[in-house]
């Protein structure tokens, strides 16, 4: 969690698809990728940008390039950025004479 006063407010994730081919029975199965680390915002008090990368496809799917071309390997990174803002609090005092 992020500090004491502090809150996860977003996040983005680029680049924020992949270009995938393959058999359509696996492709219609395959809705999202997973990183293959968790970004931790323990203690952050501003946004926490991070590289990571993503699990390995299926060996049944190709990653292709932005053209098109098949990509070197089926390994890709993200950059990950967890927008952190400092959450406003009231107080109300009580019993005051």
């Amino acid at each position: 969690t992020p500090a004491e006063g502090y809150a996860v407010t977003g996040m983005t994730v680029e680049p924020n698809s992949i270009l995938v081919a393959g058999q359509t029975s696996v492709l219609e199965t395959r809705e999202s990728c997973y990183l293959q680390s968790p970004v931790s915002v323990e203690g952050a008090e501003t946004e926490v940008q991070q590289t990571v990368r993503l699990k390995s496809l299926p060996s049944s799917l190709i990653q292709l390039n932005e053209d098109g071309t098949k990509a070197a390997d089926n390994s890709l990174s993200v950059t990950v950025t967890i927008h952190v803002e400092q959450v406003e609090t009231d107080t109300t005092a009580t019993d005051i004479p």
